[in-house]
């Protein structure tokens, strides 16, 4: 194993990209601005009031499960075969096309001296790693009493769950309570991923195994003085440029505004940078092949933000106030068109490139929304506390 530290900065139904009058746009996805959008300061493009339309009620099927999920869903593939995965507080849950669910425990040891064990889950990310693995960050313990920062992994056929990192491979003195952020393949057989540790002062590590043993890493923290000191990552993206794209909230307390950072994975050199509106909050990241953009949820400032791969900023306001901004995903069947989940609304939203909103409740009310997956055929997914969603088309 080799640890080396960096000085890399981290920090339905659809509707086409028409208007509401039914016109049609000749301009390439999400570089047609919204009728009622106006330039600001920065060079951000963002919309001064929501642009709303009408629209058929969708179909939401929920899908109960056997664990307290957190909020992490991603989409696993088996030949030809796709299964969602979501992680709860004790494992995995695994949902089948015929809706079968399927819990996967969490591994209880071995447990280092002085700990206690099973492990839980350190956040509610969850994603595919290498060797198509499903991987989600969990540790011992909790509190004063939690230790080793890891990776758990499970076979997306498989029922049993194991540790796949090291004591070694993170260093865990720097955190307690770490929060993982993000999990992204690059194409040079590099994972990334991040660990936060909020209960000191905002504090990130932007983090790549090589390989698939995850025996080797490289892991930046950011030294002191370094731009990358002060950052909680929120999100990491591989773009359609194949570099890594890291969402920042950055610590505003400390005079650090919130980011995205793109870094070359393989040299791990920072490659631009672009700030956010010092209100900005991510909640989640896609990448949109259609426009090559990266869409993200702005829970801050209540808008669904763009960002181009040259670094234009565009916001669109949602409908819903203090909505609770938390996922969004692609529509691989309508490429002009994103879903979104509102936690505090208790609503699922879709939106078009043009900025044009619909958004609508579950049927579970209260239902703890969060994060959002799309399989290959178009289907929608999405979590609740207890039950995995599916939107219907």
């Amino acid at each position: 194993m080799k640890a080396l530290r960096w000085s890399v900065i981290l920090g339905a139904f659809a509707l086409t990209a028409c208007s509401s009058a039914g016109g049609g746009s000749s301009s390439p996805p999400g570089d047609m601005l919204p009728s009622n959008s106006m330039p600001q300061a920065n060079g951000a493009i963002r919309s001064t009031t929501p642009l709303t339309a009408s629209s058929p009620q969708v179909t939401i099927k929920e899908f109960p499960v056997n664990d307290t999920l957190i909020g992490g869903i991603t989409i696993g593939t088996a030949g030809s075969d796709e299964f969602v995965f979501a992680n709860g507080q004790g494992g995995f849950e695994r949902l089948a096309a015929s809706g079968h669910v399927t819990r996967i425990p969490f591994p209880t040891g071995p447990v280092p001296a002085g700990f206690t064990g099973p492990f839980v889950p350190a956040s509610e990310a969850i994603g595919v790693g290498p060797n198509n693995l499903i991987v989600a960050g969990a540790q011992f313990g909790q509190g004063s009493n939690s230790c080793c920062p890891s990776i758990i992994a499970v076979p997306v056929t498989g029922n049993t769950a194991m540790r796949v990192t090291p004591d070694s491979l993170i260093n865990s003195d720097q955190f307690v309570e770490p929060i993982f952020a993000g999990f992204a393949n690059a194409p040079n057989n590099t994972f990334w991923f991040a660990i936060n540790a909020p209960q000191t002062t905002a504090f990130g590590c932007l983090t790549v195994v090589k390989g698939g043993d995850f025996q080797d890493e490289q892991q930046d923290c950011g030294a002191s003085g370094s731009p990358s000191a002060d950052n909680t990552i929120a999100a990491v993206v591989l773009g359609t440029d194949n570099m890594i794209w890291v969402g920042s909230n950055g610590d505003v307390n400390n005079g650090v505004n919130p980011s995205i950072f793109v870094v070359n994975p393989a040299t791990g050199a920072l490659v631009k940078s672009f700030p956010l509106p010092v209100m900005s909050q991510i909640t989640a990241m896609v990448t949109n092949k259609a426009d090559n953009a990266i869409w993200f949820t702005d829970a801050g400032q209540n808008e669904i933000g763009r960002i181009s791969p040259t670094g234009q900023l565009k916001f669109f306001h949602i409908p819903t106030a203090n909505a609770g901004l938390a996922g969004i995903t692609t529509d691989p069947n309508f490429p002009t068109v994103f879903w979104f989940t509102e936690n505090t609304a208790n609503k699922v939203g879709r939106i078009t490139t043009d900025g044009i909103t619909f958004d609508q409740a579950v049927p579970t009310a209260n239902a703890g929304l969060g994060q959002m997956a799309t399989a290959s055929a178009g289907a929608i997914f999405f979590t609740e506390t207890h039950a995995i969603g599916k939107i219907a088309r």
